[in-house]
């Protein structure tokens, strides 16, 4: 994603928080939603 582990941890807890992903096991995420992460591939990407 072109950022540090570090920056992202404040939008991975909310997402845990919010019950949209969880972590299975160290350094990895897994959505609560089936199909979630074929929903987000199919979304536009943003241009920086």
């Amino acid at each position: 994603m072109g950022r540090k582990a570090g920056s992202l941890s404040p939008a991975r807890q909310s997402l845990i928080r919010k019950g949209l992903i969880y972590a299975p096991e160290h350094g990895k995420i897994a959505f609560t939603v089936p199909n979630m992460a074929r929903f987000i591939s199919r979304q536009p990407r943003e241009t920086q």
